[in-house]
């Protein structure tokens, strides 16, 4: 049935969403500010390395029938959510959360995690906004498969989940590689200041505010060019239909793969 189909796939992006903000409230609850960079990046190659994985799966298991990977992805979810709840501390989290919000009723903690921060001095509206319209641009990837059967023309299933998962495997390598080289180039600026550091205020801390304020400079620039060749390389994907044979559609492919996971992996 269609409409039981449309159904679980609502439930299933329901439960999808639910574990990516508990994800992304593990790292500012129970690390301390000056982890939070190592905290993200790790969880950012989990993301990669987790999709890399899944694919190479795909690609080993291209003659099976499809029918096994619901099955099987619902078996790794539990087994994740599992692990994940086994090896978090209670005790750390409990510390981490203030005596005066765990008596807060609902609505109040919704009104201040939802309505608070657009009400804040600075850019977090206009940020929100910008990631909004950045999400729409990730579009292209979940319509993979189909733009390597429409746009490349291969018909056959075998060899469009072979081709679907290589482009993938390519586009999370160059989205990781962006990722570290990113680290790599700009170094952190979320130090948390310690107490001798508070003390050599006065003699160092210019300095100090001065590094942190080239890294952030450098670090914007590079998110606003990895931006705009993210909206370029989506941009250029239907061009790929135009070309004649089907091998220069392929390698071009591969190659829009490559850029359009460099850039998603700096902004990301």
């Amino acid at each position: 049935s269609v409409w039981w189909y449309m159904a679980a796939v609502v439930l299933w992006m329901l439960g999808e969403a639910i574990a990516d903000v508990t994800t992304e409230t593990l790292v500012p609850e129970l690390l301390p500010r000056s982890q939070y960079d190592v905290g993200a990046n790790i969880r950012a190659i989990n993301f990669l390395v987790g999709g890399l994985v899944g694919y190479a799966t795909l690609i080993i298991f291209r003659h099976w029938d499809y029918s096994w990977l619901y099955y099987g992805y619902l078996s790794v979810m539990l087994l994740c959510a599992f692990l994940t709840l086994s090896f978090t501390n209670t005790e750390d989290l409990e510390a981490s959360r203030p005596q005066r919000r765990k008596n807060w009723p609902v609505g109040k903690l919704v009104k201040k995690a939802y309505m608070l921060p657009a009400q804040l001095e600075g850019g977090f509206p206009k940020a929100c906004l910008c990631l909004f319209v950045f999400s729409l641009g990730t579009a292209p990837m979940f319509f993979l498969l189909l733009m390597v059967r429409d746009l490349i023309g291969i018909q056959d299933p075998v060899a469009m989940q072979l081709q679907f998962s290589i482009i993938s495997i390519v586009f999370f390598i160059s989205a990781a590689t962006a990722t570290m080289a990113e680290k790599l180039i700009i170094p952190s600026s979320s130090e948390e200041p310690s107490a001798e550091a508070g003390a050599d205020a006065g003699a160092g801390g210019g300095e100090r505010h001065s590094q942190q304020r080239k890294a952030l400079v450098l670090r914007w620039q590079l998110m606003v060019w990895s931006i705009v060749l993210f909206g370029v390389v989506a941009a250029a994907m239907p061009v790929v239909g135009l070309l004649p044979h089907e091998g220069i559609r392929m390698g071009s492919f591969y190659v829009i793969a490559l850029l359009f996971g460099a850039s998603f992996g700096s902004v990301y």
